[in-house]
């Protein structure tokens, strides 16, 4: 069945040599990946920031467009799975796990509850988040563990960011702050508009380490 699946149905991967800007999309059951550096593609797969990737530094130079086919009731996780069959098998990436004990927050339900809404079960949802401009964020359908892992990259020192509150389910998120003194601050705004905020803690943060990993994809 779909879940048990590991590998793509059908799959094709190219190096990309525009200039365009990364593009991503999983609907219908097709992944369409357009200019994503092999670090963001390892970060995809195995569901780590790009901060938390160690490698070779030119993970940031090569870039890739992959299309790939599923059956349409995959899971966010089995379809994770797959990606990481797929650049095992095209790119013979062999990775392995570390955890490292270090400041970071935890994004927590604030007084009052949760204010977004469990986005509509849709099998074309798309579960990425797009950053509109500097201090927007909208996610058609996200899961908060993927959404806490993001907010990562916003809160200013770079200090991981994960999820406390537990809680599963897609969900429709649309966040607006300011980035300096005129308007809320994502602190601030997480609380307002999202009923979520960002508690201090130590907490085991997981890095992949790349192990190896080819330039050239096996079918080129």
């Amino acid at each position: 069945d779909a879940q048990s699946a590991v590998t793509f149905e059908a799959a094709h991967i190219q190096l990309d040599t525009s200039s365009d800007r990364p593009s991503g999309e999983y609907k219908n059951g097709r992944l369409i990946i357009h200019n994503h550096s092999l670090r963001s593609l390892i970060g995809a797969a195995y569901h780590v920031p790009n901060i938390n990737i160690q490698g070779p530094g030119w993970l940031d130079d090569v870039r890739f467009d992959i299309s790939a086919k599923t059956e349409q009731a995959v899971t966010e996780e089995a379809s994770r799975a797959m990606l990481q069959t797929f650049l095992s098998e095209q790119l013979k990436l062999e990775i392995h796990r570390e955890e490292k004990a270090q400041s970071a927050y935890s994004m927590v339900l604030a007084n009052g509850g949760l204010k977004v809404h469990e986005a509509p079960s849709d099998t074309e949802k798309i579960t990425n988040c797009s950053v509109m401009k500097r201090g927007e964020l909208i996610c058609p359908s996200v899961s908060l563990e993927s959404f806490a892992k993001l907010l990562g990259s916003f809160v200013g020192d770079e200090s991981p960011v994960r999820d406390g509150t537990g809680l599963k389910g897609q969900y429709e998120i649309h966040l607006n702050w300011k980035e300096g003194s005129s308007g809320p601050t994502l602190f601030d705004a997480l609380q307002e508009q999202l009923g979520l905020k960002l508690q201090g803690r130590k907490l085991h943060i997981e890095y992949i380490v790349v192990d190896h990993v080819e330039r050239v994809p096996l079918d080129q």
